[in-house]
Parts: C-alpha cells; structure tokens; sequence
C-alpha cells in the first residue's frame, strides 16, 4: 500500500535529484529515505529513478510525479478546511488583488476584519485579474478581487461596484510644460467639453497592461488620434505620480484615481485635473469571487462583510 509518507519522501527526492539533499529536507536519515523509496518502487513495480548522479526520473516515476504532487496538495487542503472548522479565528485567509486595489482598498477592509477576526493570518497576493483566474481555479487563493466573469463557470460572484467612470488626468503643472501660455486655455476648454482630442499632442503616460490602457488606447482611435506616448510603466500609482510631477498626462478609472490625487477641500475631480471622458465603464466593475464548490469558511465571509461595507460606504468614482 502506498503511503502520505512515501509520496512526500519521493517528491522531495524528484524535486531535488538527490538522495542526500532529500534526506536534510525531510529531516530524516539518507537510509530511511532509500527504505521508503525502494517500498515504493516495489509497490508500483518499476525503478522511479535512474541512479546516476545527479538523479535521473523514469517515464514511470515522472507520471507517479503528477499525482503524487496532486495528491499532497489535496491533503494540504483538506488540513487547512478541517483547522478552519476546529479553529477558525485562527485560521489562514489567502487573498488575491490586483496591485492598485491593494494599495488603495485593502489595508481600510482589513481594518474592519480584523475587528472581527483578530487571530486570523492572511496571505495577500497581488496579481493580474487574469493570474486571480488561474490562482483561484488552482485553490492557491481563497477569495479574489477581481472583474466578472472568469473564464470557467464553477465561480460565485458578490458585486462590490458597477461599473466606474473614466478620467483623464492633466495636471495644471503638466499642462503648462507642454503648452507654455496656453496652458490656461487648454484648461477652460477640458472643463467645458473634456475631449482626447484637445490634448492629442501632448505626452501621455499609460500602464502597460490593463483596462485603463485597453479603454484609453481605443478612445484615441475612435477620435483618430495617434498617441504620443512618452512613458509606460506597470504600476498606476507610478502612473499618477509621474503625472503629477509633470512628465506627461495619463487616465484612470475616478475609483482609483480621487484617493490618490484629490488631497485637498475641494471635491470638484476637475480642480485637480481630472476631466470625464467616459461613463460607466463595465470593464471596471469589481466583484468578490470564490469558487462555487468551496464552502465558505468563517474567515471567508468575514471578509466578504469587511468588503462590502467598505465598498458601500465609500463608492469611489462615482458622482454624488
């Protein structure tokens, strides 16, 4: 009969081709470790390794490979589901968000679900919405930030927000680089009628990947304006404080963008250089997913009641 044991001693030795280095892994004597491995080999009725050095892993042991990593991983979260019943104030809660709502929304949510969940741990992995996909189908996480709908069917949404409006962020110090004395000008005609197009010259910064690029980008070829981009970066907050500094002008969804750059009294977006170009984006909407499968551990609906309320409290984005 094939053991736990077994399975996690072979692992390791696949894993690192080498006897000696699984043994000092596993905390157990090289001998104890061959013993296991050569009851394995019988009980499956072939060699799983070519004893050269370092070790090489038959046909037969790269199949046993796969399930047994499977079958680990299974007990692994089969532990975790029974310490979450037995003990769920002190379980592990494992999240996934992408970078800019991790930094904006997260550490106001895990204000509220600590209050209720003092003795909880998190793992906080910040992610594209398309590793959330993958990561949540693969059970690395628990609950995800993310835009609905993913690409396979077995996920429960909660709606956190519709969609938001997109923005177009021109600093008056960015604008009077570019434009010298008009700058002023350029500025009355973004308040009265914001349009691309006024700015279509100007330098722009834009994420390299993302809905704010995707909507930006197709806005310019819908007003058939080439753009003249003078910085990419992979992080919004780059982004906007690049913006702010001057160096060129950028956009961003009004959720994202309002906490970050509208610091004073005023709670009109344009008197810091924030001009509507487009309402209701769906690609913006944001949801709590989880898969459909999975029982909802305490832990779990803990955070699903800190998100929604922080969610329904502030509604960043949104005109009031």
């Amino acid at each position: 009969m094939i053991t736990l044991i077994q399975l996690q001693y072979f692992v390791a030795v696949a894993e690192t081709r080498s006897f000696t280095e699984a043994s000092k892994q596993q905390f157990v004597s090289q001998q104890t470790l061959s013993i296991h491995i050569a009851q394995l080999e019988k009980e499956v009725g072939a060699p799983l390794f070519h004893r050269t050095r370092p070790l090489t892993i038959t046909p037969a042991g790269e199949r046993l490979l796969e399930g047994a990593r499977e079958i680990l991983h299974t007990k692994q979260i089969m532990l975790k589901d029974m310490k979450d019943l037995v003990a769920p104030e002190h379980g592990l809660l494992r999240i996934g968000v992408s970078h800019a709502h991790a930094h904006l929304f997260v550490p106001d949510i895990l204000d509220d679900f600590f209050r209720q969940c003092p003795y909880a741990d998190l793992r906080v992995r910040e992610l594209t919405f398309e590793e959330m996909a993958d990561a949540l189908k693969e059970r690395r996480i628990d609950v995800a930030i993310a835009r609905p709908p993913f690409s396979y069917g077995s996920v429960k949404y909660v709606s956190l927000s519709e969609g938001d409006d997109l923005y177009l962020y021109a600093p008056i110090k960015g604008l009077k680089r570019f434009y010298g004395d008009r700058a002023e000008s350029i500025r009355r005609q973004l308040r009265e009628k914001p349009s691309l197009s006024i700015v279509k010259d100007a330098p722009f910064i834009i994420t390299l990947v993302g809905t704010m690029r995707e909507v930006l980008l197709k806005q310019m070829m819908k007003e058939n304006i080439v753009p003249n981009v003078k910085i990419e970066t992979t992080s919004l907050e780059t982004a906007i404080t690049l913006t702010m500094r001057g160096y060129g002008i950028s956009a961003g969804a009004g959720r994202l963008l309002f906490p970050r750059v509208m610091t004073g009294t005023s709670r009109d977006p344009v008197d810091y250089g924030c001009y509507l170009i487009q309402r209701d984006l769906a690609g913006y909407a944001l949801s709590l997913c989880y898969l459909a499968n999975v029982k909802l551990t305490p832990l779990m609906q803990a955070f699903i009641r800190s998100t929604k309320r922080y969610f329904e409290e502030k509604g960043f984005g949104k005109d009031e």
